[in-house]
């Protein structure tokens, strides 16, 4: 067997409308809907939207983390649409770069991710900061 991609993400959302609206209007994902099924595709990769029921407490801990090119100009983005920061940006403790975690409405949040080169997914130099 060879496995060739990710194909999609189950990604648990309380308010699906609200989730996917994110996604597809200030994350800029193609809404793709089949049948009852709500998914938005960055690429080949779909995040599937499925109903789960309201946390007690907001949740703090990301799911999955997306990349962008510029955190900063993404921050000024998410900023100007009223984007709430959940984790304010910080240096990567297994990667080179920075990272942000950002609230999804009505869904758990999600963080966006700058590398900064040579690291990236398959940069396999990586050691810690000394």
């Amino acid at each position: 067997m060879r496995v060739t991609s990710v194909n999609h993400i189950l990604y648990r959302v309380w308010d699906v409308e609200a989730a996917y609206g994110f996604f597809v209007d200030v994350l800029g994902f193609a809404p793709q809907k089949r049948g009852n099924i709500w998914y938005a595709r960055l690429g080949d990769v779909l995040i599937e939207f499925a109903r789960t029921d309201p946390p007690a407490e907001p949740p703090t801990q990301y799911l999955f983390g997306l990349r962008v090119e510029d955190l900063d100009q993404a921050l000024s983005e998410l900023a100007s649409r009223g984007v709430e920061i959940v984790r304010p940006v910080f240096e990567g403790t297994s990667f080179w770069g920075r990272q942000v975690v950002v609230a999804v409405p009505g869904a758990p949040p999600l963080a966006l991710r700058e590398w900064r080169a040579p690291d990236g997914p398959a940069f396999e130099g990586w050691t810690p900061r000394s």
